[in-house]
């Protein structure tokens, strides 16, 4: 196992109601996370299930459609769409730690939300890619939120998450051969 100060944090003694930090006996969080009842680890995998399949939807749905979105310059919209998340990626350790987890949702779920409305309902081009690249920035922080957060629970959800985002891309196949 991991030595307690390793995988201990803020949210730990929130979550278990003990300080691990205090105790170099105290069970690290995924040893607690091995603990939990049959029910709960089903609960968190369908969990992180779903929030692997939420996060990567937009962003698949956008790869996916980049000809719609914009006609004739399909490599626009892709970097639109890989760029962004690259730049939250590669600056993301310099500030995400500070930010709580429940912000971090919150802003994900409205930047995501924003660049749906944005891509569906503008005509102006610059729009549209901007949408995208909202898009592509509520995927980027959700990524690094949820796979962070997988460190708080049973090892599994790693495997769900990523059974989740390979879902996305199966339901935006299934939605484009009725829908487009």
């Amino acid at each position: 196992a991991l030595p307690a100060e390793s995988t201990a944090g803020p949210m730990a003694s929130q979550k278990y109601g003990t300080d691990v930090s205090e105790s170099k006996d105290a069970e690290t969080p995924l040893q607690l996370g091995n603990m939990a009842s049959p029910r709960q680890k089903s609960c968190d995998l369908v969990a992180f299930w779903l929030f692997g399949l939420l996060n990567n939807f937009g962003y698949v749905v956008f790869l996916s459609a980049a000809e719609k979105i914009y006609s004739g310059a399909a490599g626009a919209v892709l970097a639109a769409d890989i760029v962004p998340t690259l730049i939250v990626k590669a600056t993301a350790p310099l500030y995400m730690a500070r930010i709580p987890y429940t912000t971090r949702v919150v802003v994900i779920v409205a930047l995501a939300a924003a660049a749906y409305i944005t891509v569906a309902t503008a005509s102006a081009v610059w729009l549209k890619l901007l949408g995208v690249c909202i898009g592509s920035l509520a995927a980027g922080a959700g990524e690094i939120t949820f796979l962070a957060l997988t460190s708080r629970f049973h090892p599994n959800v790693v495997s769900a998450w990523s059974s989740g985002t390979g879902a996305a891309g199966t339901l935006v196949l299934r939605v484009a051969q009725t829908r487009w």
